[in-house]
């Protein structure tokens, strides 16, 4: 690219040359300004050497623009333009583009930079274990809600945590978290400090989806449990109707049987009056089997 730009600013001052040379009169020629020009653009070679001693620091671009500012003006301002352009805009880019080929190659691979992350994050958790040490309670290995409290507001806890970017506001509420991960009032020191890890820093979005799919797991799980109770009630209800309906029906072959040894009863006491009429004292032993053989059958309706 380099090569192309001098290539085509050279072709552009050469031909300005000999178009100024060809205006000139042979006689009105001054030896000296020929001779200059001649010297830094007298072929398209010589031209291209002459740009880029001007822009490496070869010669003095002043002693370059000497030689073409005598073929006039409009060469004078090509080759102002052509040396702000090349140092402002080619060599910049240039530059950026080695630089950030540089940077590139000096960034670490993917595999040492995952483990210089796990060292210094295993680093600050030893620190925090040895400041969780040396506070006072923690002898046990555990951390209180009381001890806690007492270190972030008047101990050196605080300045520790905000240095791994855990800024807490409500004590009470972050001891929360760790203690009903823990399952228990106190927290083992280990588990603070892994808790304490953990929540240093922003959500990813990786924390996002999973908290996404547990809660989608939840609903699905009550739903279950909604519909597990609600067929559990549709079953009792219609176990509940059936001996409702049993109880109604017992009940009404009760009253009909009840009503059915009502009239045989009156029936039968008429029979006996008829009876004693006929013949006081004595009874016929038709009537009696057939009333009992009559009430038997009711019965066993």
């Amino acid at each position: 690219m380099l090569m192309f730009i001098y290539y085509i600013f050279s072709l552009i001052f050469v031909q300005g040359c000999i178009t100024h040379l060809g205006s000139v009169k042979e006689e009105d020629h001054n030896p000296a300004e020929f001779a200059q020009i001649m010297k830094y653009f007298g072929s398209v070679q010589e031209s291209i050497l002459a740009l880029i001693q001007a822009t490496t620091g070869g010669n003095d671009w002043h002693v370059i623009y000497d030689a073409v500012s005598i073929t006039g003006p409009t060469n004078s301002m090509l080759f102002l333009f052509f040396m702000g352009f090349f140092h402002i805009a080619v060599l910049n880019v240039l530059t950026g583009i080695f630089v950030e080929n540089a940077m590139k190659l000096a960034q670490p691979d993917p595999f040492t930079a995952a483990l210089q992350q796990r060292q210094n994050e295993m680093l600050e958790a030893e620190e925090l274990k040895e400041v969780c040490r040396g506070l006072q309670g923690t002898e046990s290995g555990t951390i209180s809600l009381e001890d806690f409290q007492r270190e972030i507001h008047h101990g050196k806890l605080r300045t520790h945590l905000r240095v791994l970017g855990l800024d807490i506001k409500d004590t009470h509420k972050f001891f929360s978290i760790l203690s009903f991960a823990s399952g228990q009032e106190k927290v083992d020191i280990d588990m603070f400090v892994n808790g304490c890890m953990k929540l240093k820093g922003y959500a990813t979005a990786i924390d996002l989806q999973s908290l996404l799919c547990e809660t989608r797991q939840t609903t699905k799980d009550i739903q279950r449990l909604l519909d597990k109770a609600c067929a559990g009630l549709s079953t009792t209800n219609v176990g509940w109707g059936s001996e409702m309906r049993i109880e109604e029906d017992g009940s009404e072959e009760s009253g009909s049987q009840m009503r059915i040894l009502q009239t045989l009863n009156q029936d039968e006491d008429e029979m006996a009056d008829r009876v004693g009429e006929m013949a006081p004292g004595r009874s016929s032993p038709s009537k009696e089997v057939g009333m009992k053989v009559v009430r038997s059958s009711a019965l066993s309706l």
